[in-house]
């Protein structure tokens, strides 16, 4: 067999290789880390945490109440708050609807209409913060004679009351409940993130790099036109599957959104209603689902061939449009929410999410559209084809480095507002493990630029630069892990607040 013909099948194979290695790699990230959540999550404390009600646990009143009031260290989604009242025989007790007793959200009460007897009773209680993540609890208080009449209540079997007194921040164990700390949401957490930022990727390749590649093609390079229509329609295929992941990953988000606030997958619309359209998880969750259907529709009718004149037409703003809704409605969906002030928060975290898709996803489309399609262009013309798409990126990926440095700057502040919380809370050490690997990320970057770089035109610098970014990506998809394990882990903010 000729050697020549056996070289494309070879390179086809690598690059089949590369993306299977990346894949796997990015699922054993969001794997380990799902798994790191559980672990991490069991015994911190909590994103929002009960501070006290009245009655107050354990508490012995002279008379009924006529009330149940909880106060929280944070605000809550209201529309989602539970409270349930039990007598000794486990009979549950009307109460009126929940409701918000000011402005802030972070006090919830009920009306108690009916008179209770004497005995001992059980509150149950369900909040779920605005950072979407769902918290239980549980406590016992005792009526010694009722408001009106004399309906007496059996106090509680020694059997019924918890071994531990629970206490007005007692919460159900983390460790057998689902909610946003567990492994499974973990997962899905972490592929929505991949998903995203492949559709933020996409864009910034085809609407930013290529167009800016093909305008520097003069008409002697006429014959290299071909190799970028290859990488636009490779990085089509990859914009579909991000997208229908996406849309996969937001089915999963919100049937396990569904299971940590209500206990169990209850589908119907007077579940499924105050979810999505009374809490901020919700209202993002639908922007994002949108979001990602017109993303798909632009993929869809968006030509093969790159349009290199410079101007900015109806899908350029229809896919910047796209991308911030993406990384908005992500941003609604953290911690950001409940930073203080939050505009600036839920600001910085999506400007963050999308400088991270416009480097990382932007470097996973250079390395597996833009520069294999190079093989497209003659043999002269390959490595300074392949020199114009790294170049252009790397002016893309610069101002990308600097917005992720800044705002992960105003993140962490707002999250940890001092500087020795790096290393006294558990956020702050995942913190310093996601900088480490940025750092590795941003030096296998430098590399690529300023040594990998110059060196194309010499033998073999195409697949040297490659494997770099490969390299680079390998870490990006750890750094991927540590984000996704800090969206489960509670800020020192929170800890202090109340």
């Amino acid at each position: 067999m000729n050697p020549r013909r056996r070289g494309p099948l070879s390179n086809h194979v690598r690059h089949s290789a590369a993306w299977s290695a990346l894949c796997l790699s990015a699922l054993a990230a969001i794997a380990a880390t799902a798994s790191a959540t559980a672990v991490a999550s069991r015994g911190e404390p909590l994103h929002v945490a009960l501070r006290s009600s009245t009655p107050a646990a354990n508490d012995t009143l002279m008379t009924a109440p006529q009330l149940i009031r909880l106060d929280f260290t944070q605000a809550i989604e209201v529309a989602l708050a539970r409270i349930e009242l039990s007598g000794a025989d486990s009979v549950s007790i009307a109460l009126a609807p929940v409701r918000a007793v000011d402005a802030t959200d972070r006090a919830i009460v009920t009306d108690v209409p009916s008179t209770l007897g004497a005995g001992t009773y059980r509150v149950h209680w369900t909040v779920t913060s605005r950072d979407s993540h769902t918290i239980r609890g549980d406590f016992l208080f005792t009526v010694l004679a009722p408001a009106v009449d004399t309906t007496v209540v059996a106090a509680m079997d020694a059997d019924t009351v918890p071994a531990t007194a629970p206490s007005a921040t007692a919460d159900l164990d983390s460790s057998t409940e689902f909610d946003a700390r567990s492994p499974g949401y973990a997962a899905i957490r972490g592929l929505t993130y991949v998903a995203i930022l492949g559709i933020v990727g996409a864009l910034f390749f085809g609407v930013g790099v290529i167009p800016s590649v093909q305008r520097r093609i003069v008409p002697a390079d006429a014959a290299t036109r071909p190799a970028l229509e290859r990488a636009i329609a490779r990085a089509r295929v990859g914009a579909i599957g991000a997208g229908t992941v996406l849309l996969l990953a937001s089915a999963l988000r919100l049937l396990a959104q569904v299971r940590a606030v209500f206990g169990e997958l209850t589908l119907d619309a007077a579940t499924i209603s105050p979810l999505l359209t009374g809490t901020a998880w919700g209202r993002g969750w639908i922007a994002q689902v949108c979001a990602a259907a017109v993303a798909l529709g632009l993929v869809a009718r968006r030509p093969t061939r790159p349009r290199g004149d410079g101007r900015v037409g109806p899908i350029e703003i229809i896919g910047g449009l796209v991308l911030l809704t993406l990384v908005v409605s992500a941003a609604v969906s953290g911690h950001a929410v409940t930073a203080s002030p939050a505009s600036l928060a839920v600001a910085s975290d999506a400007v963050h999410l999308l400088a991270v898709g416009g480097w990382l996803g932007t470097l996973a489309y250079v390395a597996f559209a833009g520069i294999p399609a190079t093989n497209a262009a003659d043999p002269d013309s390959r490595a300074r084809l392949a020199r114009d798409i790294v170049t252009t990126f790397s002016k893309l990926a610069l101002v990308c480095v600097a917005a992720i440095l800044a705002t992960g700057i105003v993140s962490a502040w707002l999250e940890l507002r001092s500087l020795s919380a790096l290393w006294t809370s558990p956020y702050g050490r995942v913190l310093m493990v996601k900088l480490a690997l940025v750092a590795l990320v941003a030096a296998a970057g430098a590399y690529n630029w300023r040594v990998a770089t110059p060196r194309l035109a010499t033998a073999g610098g195409v697949t040297h630069i490659r494997t770099v970014m490969i390299v680079e990506l390998l870490f990006a998809v750890l750094v991927l892990g540590a984000t996704v394990l800090l969206t489960a882990t509670p800020p020192p903010i929170d800890m202090r607040l109340g």
